[in-house]
């Protein structure tokens, strides 16, 4: 027993359909098309009405005439005639669910981008980089921060280098104490973009300590930094690695700061290598950290040396810090949020 075939969607299309009831495409092709008798709407035979039938009815059909909805199933919709425009007024109205508006508005949402809203200032970012390995990044960058909280400044650390002597500190200071006064965030070379912009919002200071290179994996953290500092030791080898440094913050166009470290007053090293760093393309901080005890010891403990009491370092760090927060405020003010408790 054989089965009958199903009833096609539409009537079979005529061999030949005259051009006024054809959908004429580039190229000179022509498709027919067809109307469903209830609702008016054009669609094409097998290329997909649900998607075609709003723009068909935009182009081609006329004002249904009087009595059209009972026509037969697949009889041919009125078209205008070859060459004709619509009269104005005369298209059918598009239905809010149909399928050409639901595009347009998936495209428009696609197309629509918020405008960025400011809340209030944005936080600074120090960025503390130095090709030399041993040139005291991590000691400058958690004595900062120590200074900055004690001024009534919130502050974040951004841990980017690998070894993570910054988060080794941090959790020293966790266990030394309940509220460590400062958050920390690690990440890689190029997730400082994301991680500055974040805690930019939420801090006034973000210090950015870095891997001892230069390559293009820096090239993001001297992006986001309104300051750069660039910690060098009373050495001239130390000096000879600041090039690379002070070359990829020109290329960003971004401001540079030797501080000089563990130098030794009144002696002729220290003083050849002042007058060296002073004729670089790079700024000179007039405070000075000497070689001290104190910043080893009070490393290993989860402290600065401000808390282990009044001391010599604690001084240099209080005018080091003091000096760097005018540099900052040189961009504009600097916005005191409150601390977390």
């Amino acid at each position: 027993m054989t089965r009958a075939p199903s009833a096609p969607a539409f009537p079979p299309i005529p061999d030949r359909v005259p051009k006024q009831h054809c959908d004429r495409l580039p190229g000179g092709k022509t498709f027919p098309f067809r109307a469903d008798p209830e609702t008016h709407r054009v669609s094409r035979p097998g290329r997909g009405a649900a998607v075609m039938q709003d723009r068909s009815r935009r182009r081609n059909e006329w004002p249904a005439p009087a009595g059209a909805g009972r026509a037969r199933a697949g009889a041919l919709a009125p078209a205008r005639p070859h060459g004709a425009r619509p009269r104005s007024g005369h298209l059918t109205p598009l239905r809010a669910d149909s399928p050409g508006v639901a595009k347009i508005r998936a495209i428009a949402g696609k197309r629509r981008y918020a405008a960025p809203q400011k809340e209030g200032r944005m936080g600074k970012v120090i960025t503390i980089a130095q090709q030399k390995g041993g040139s005291g990044k991590t000691t400058l960058a958690v004595n900062l921060a120590v200074a900055f909280v004690r001024m009534g400044h919130s502050v974040a650390l951004l841990d980017t280098d690998p070894q993570g002597s910054l988060g080794r500190w941090f959790l020293a200071r966790r266990a030394r104490m309940a509220v460590p006064g400062m958050d920390l965030s690690t990440a890689s070379a190029w997730g400082v973009t994301y991680e500055c912009e974040k805690l930019r919002k939420t801090t006034d200071i973000v210090i950015v300590d870095t891997p001892p290179k230069v390559d293009a994996d820096l090239r993001p953290a001297l992006r986001e930094a309104d300051l750069i500092l660039i910690p060098v030791a009373a050495s001239h080898i130390d000096l000879w690695a600041v090039e690379g440094v002070i070359d990829l913050a020109a290329r960003e166009r971004r401001r540079t700061t030797i501080v000089l470290n563990r130098t030794k007053a009144g002696t002729r090293l220290a003083g050849e290598v002042a007058q060296a760093a002073a004729g670089l393309d790079a700024g000179l901080a007039g405070a000075r950290l000497g070689h001290r005890v104190a910043f080893a010891e009070t490393m290993g403990t989860g402290l600065g040396v401000q808390e282990a009491g009044r001391s010599a370092a604690g001084s240099e760090v209080q005018a080091l810090a003091d000096e760097i927060l005018v540099l900052l405020q040189a961009d504009g003010p600097l916005t005191i949020r409150t601390q977390k408790a």
